[in-house]
């Protein structure tokens, strides 16, 4: 998947460089207005061929050869890039972890939770987001997809502008419990228990 966008975003750069320097006339509105149905087609083959292959099943499986990045606070921001994050703790105000371009892991089965409601917001502009909750611990959460595909507890929601709810019929009487929101541009999402 990270090829993927990185040749989109290379082809891109070279046809933004290209009309700088005027080897060419590039119309980006233009060009979007010619393109998207060729965008549309590529996923919708890329979310067949995953599907086919039994790709989306890895979502599901966390590596040990990952490398994890531990932190505490209440934000973290990167723009481009892989990360898999295993907060410490969140903080009392919320956990904040976003995103540009790449993929995200937010793993929050050996995170330190705070009584009540643990405020979680993932949010990334484009590539694959996994979200893990502890298990046992109740969750209410909000997936957005803006156009790609999403799972949320082994129910899967695939297009343009989804939303996704999940709500744990315990939730509002725990005593600890995560308020997850989730959203993903372009790409794929996940939230699952580990």
């Amino acid at each position: 998947m990270q090829i993927v966008w990185g040749l989109i975003l290379v082809s891109i750069g070279v046809l933004f460089l290209g009309d700088s320097l005027h080897w060419f006339d590039f119309d980006f509105f233009e060009f979007i207005g010619d393109a998207w149905p060729v965008a549309l087609i590529i996923l919708g083959g890329y979310l067949i061929y995953e599907k086919a292959t039994g790709k989306s099943d890895k979502e599901e499986i966390l590596s040990d050869a990952r490398t994890w990045t531990h932190f505490s606070g209440k934000e973290f921001k990167k723009t481009v890039g892989d990360v898999h994050l295993r907060p410490e703790t969140v903080d009392p105000g919320g956990l904040k972890a976003e995103q540009g371009v790449g993929d995200i892991t937010v793993d929050l089965t050996s995170t330190t939770l705070n009584a009540g409601e643990n405020v979680v917001y993932c949010s990334l502009g484009v590539g694959d987001l996994d979200v893990v909750i502890p298990s046992g611990v109740p969750v209410s959460a909000v997936l957005e997809i803006g156009a790609g595909s999403g799972r949320i507890f082994g129910k899967q929601t695939d297009g343009f502008g989804k939303k996704a709810r999940y709500e744990d019929d315990n939730y509002r009487s725990a005593d600890v419990r995560i308020k997850l929101t989730a959203k993903v541009g372009l790409g794929d999402a996940t939230v699952s228990r580990g």
